[in-house]
């Protein structure tokens, strides 16, 4: 029998599951109580993925209940009656007569002449149809439980990675062309998001140097990335499946107006980019804590279900200009031809109205996904800067630990500074303002050493070197930072030969400044030198890492508006002049 349970859900909604009772299992049909929603079948797997008590299954892309009596004891079980539906109507088996017609086909045509082709489609004709392409017979209708539609973006590129032939139409490699004299921006906004930038960032994840701001960028990437892949999939299905190949037939191959090629660009941008409009908090995510009680009490599930709905409501304005074709919809167009072009369009395209609906619903779920992921990160990110400000060690569940290193500079000053000073003095006035400055001859001593490095002939075309005004490391790296340092301090005291009555603090400054330097060149040098990859390819909005990186396990650096100058006055950079202990 079929089954639901009321707390597990995807989209909001509860999930249908399949329960044999002689085996005691249940399994996932990847069908929603809402019979009309369509699921993303891997998004599915994916939420579902750390379900306690839920098996799955990636080489078959099965979730199962294996013990599902036991299962049940914590999560109520339902049973699901489905309500008969009506099949839909093929439009296809009644005449055109009960079919709105734009308003250009209420007056009567002449007839083409016999002996020549008609300019005019053969749509002006009430009884004839469009014969579209075999690969449309692989989209299935919304009566499927899995809407599953892979991208077939072309692969005709030249050496440089542009498109070797742009063809006439509405294609969307047409509408988005890759080449030299296109507007690679547009392109970098839709179609580099077919693998591109899910590949440039775990290219650079391995090959770039890191900040706990970068970390926490390439964490975003990993999950929004993909939820746009999905997207432009869809995108290109909806065109190079159906749209284009009816055009095609309508427009006989002719090359499409600037007008509606600019409809689509802009259509499907504003489907792609989020911008302030679906990023940021719905009024509800804005409630003080009070004004949610208010509202909703302790009722979660309405609280999440407020914050949905408000979200479709988004999805929904984005996904406007395509929904034209799936509604009665009305659009303004200063344009005639345009607006007669689309009317055109769209009524070719009635037959393939339901499946043209699945596409947009789907796209408008992955709308509110891309929401919800811009909107959580952008709640992180200002939790990380508002770390960062205070130079805190970095310590979230999203990134990896990464501890300061001016903190860590800071704690060894105090020991090596402040050591000789009389216990009785701890709570002196003098001891206190001593702190002070240490606190501020630390970050110093780390703004100098990433200025001596910036400086240093080896390093200075590196693509490595960040500007920026401390350095962030792993805790692997920490620990062998902590262990050398004392040593190194020691050896150097040896080595200059200073009485030990006359230990100066510049030069013990000095020295834990030079092996700041030394430690991080030598973790530069471990990377190879190679020129930035990013240098030459399109510049995606939302993605901006700028900095190259080691292996996970090395050095991390953190940018906070540092001028990236060559050349700096040393003794102004030099931390033992600045400061009198």
């Amino acid at each position: 029998m079929q089954i639901y349970f009321a707390n597990i859900r995807y989209l909001g909604i509860p999930i249908i599951w399949e329960y044999d009772e002689a085996t005691n299992k249940a399994t996932c049909l990847f069908k929603l109580t809402d019979t009309t929603r369509i699921v993303n079948k891997i998004s599915m797997i994916t939420s579902l993925r750390d379900l306690e008590g839920l098996i799955v299954n990636d080489d078959t892309h099965e979730v199962i209940i294996d013990d599902a009596l036991r299962f049940f004891k914590s999560n109520q079980m339902t049973r699901f009656e489905q309500t008969p539906v009506v099949p839909p109507l093929s439009l296809q088996s009644i005449s055109i007569g009960g079919e709105k017609e734009p308003a250009f086909f209420s007056r009567k045509l002449p007839k083409p002449p016999t002996h020549r082709t008609s300019p005019v489609p053969a749509l002006i004709s009430s009884s004839s149809t469009f014969e579209l392409p075999p690969s449309l017979d692989s989209i299935p209708s919304c009566s499927s439980t899995t809407l599953v539609i892979e991208s077939t973006e072309s692969q005709s590129t030249d050496d440089k990675g542009f498109d070797l032939e742009v063809k006439n139409g509405i294609w969307l490699n047409t509408i988005f062309p890759k080449t030299e004299n296109a507007d690679l921006t547009k392109w970098s906004n839709t179609r580099a998001h077919e693998g591109y930038f899910e590949g440039k960032t775990r290219e650079d994840e391995e090959e770039r140097l890191s900040s706990p701001l970068v970390s926490l960028q390439y964490n975003k990437n990993h999950e929004l990335y993909p939820i746009k892949s999905k997207q432009m999939a869809l995108v290109r299905s909806l065109f190079d499946q159906i749209l284009a190949p009816i055009y095609e037939q309508m427009n006989e191959g002719r090359p499409a107006p600037s007008q509606l090629i600019g409809f689509f660009q802009n259509a499907i941008e504003g489907l792609m980019l989020n911008g302030r409009f679906n990023s940021g908090p719905t009024e509800y995510e804005k409630m003080s804590e009070e004004e949610r009680a208010e509202k909703f009490g302790d009722d979660e599930l309405a609280y999440e279900d407020a914050v949905l709905e408000a979200r479709r409501a988004r999805a929904r304005v984005m996904l406007r200009p395509l929904r034209y074709f799936t509604s009665d919809l009305l659009l303004q167009f200063k344009d005639e031809t345009l607006r007669r072009d689309l009317e055109l369009l769209k009524f070719a395209a009635r037959s393939k109205r339901q499946t043209i609906d699945c596409i947009i619903n789907e796209l408008e779920t992955l709308i509110i996904d891309s929401g919800k992921v811009e909107f959580k990160f952008a709640q992180l990110f200002n939790k990380l800067i508002s770390q960062l400000s205070r130079k805190d060690d970095v310590k979230d569940e999203i990134i990896e630990e990464q501890e300061s290193c001016s903190h860590q500079v800071h704690s060894f000053l105090l020991l090596t500074l402040l050591a000789a000073h009389d216990e009785t003095k701890k709570k002196s006035k003098a001891r206190q303002r001593e702190k002070a400055k240490i606190n501020e001859i630390a970050a110093e001593v780390v703004r100098s050493a990433i200025q001596a490095i910036r400086n240093d002939p080896a390093f200075i075309d590196s693509p490595h070197i960040p500007g920026g005004n401390d350095f962030y490391f792993s805790k692997e790296l920490c620990l062998v930072f902590q262990n050398g340092l004392p040593a190194y301090f020691n050896k150097e005291l040896e080595t200059r030969k200073f009485a030990k009555s006359k230990h100066n603090k510049k030069e013990k400054i000095a020295i834990i400044k030079d092996y700041v330097v030394d430690f991080i060149g030598k973790q530069l040098r471990a990377v190879p030198l190679q020129p930035s990859s990013s240098s030459s390819s399109p510049q995606n909005p939302e993605m901006r890492i700028p900095t190259p990186r080691t292996p996970r396990t090395l050095i991390s650096s953190i940018f906070t508006r540092q001028p990236s100058a060559r050349v700096v006055d040393k003794k102004a950079a030099d931390p033992s002049t600045n400061f009198n202990i």
